[in-house]
């Protein structure tokens, strides 16, 4: 696993997310509080872009049937994901170097 470059601090302000593709795993970053979180920006019930829903304080929404994910370690929050095989979402460790933003991956 290696650092990567994500984004810019000042790309991504307080309550907002940024999506990108990395090294082929699609990834979410949220901002909250200042501090940053990075989750798999694909749901585990439907593989729709959490991107596309809602940030819920520490929960990333699934656009398509509401199921909810803790940003801070991709766990199951809500229903639907939770019956699936494999529930959570991966999550990543972030780090934040002379305001530029890395995603190990």
């Amino acid at each position: 696993m290696d650092w990567k470059f994500f984004a810019s601090v000042d790309e991504i302000g307080e309550g907002e997310e940024l999506a990108k593709d990395i090294e082929g795993e699609a990834i979410l970053l949220v901002n909250v509080g200042g501090d940053y979180y990075a989750i798999s920006n694909i749901c585990s019930h439907m593989q729709c872009k959490l991107s596309k829903g809602s940030l819920e304080g520490f929960n990333a929404v699934c656009p398509c049937h509401n199921a909810a994910f803790n940003i801070r370690d991709g766990s199951v929050v809500r229903p639907p994901a939770s019956g699936t095989p494999i529930a959570a979402v991966e999550s990543y460790e972030v780090k934040v170097e002379d305001g530029k933003i890395f995603v190990k991956i």
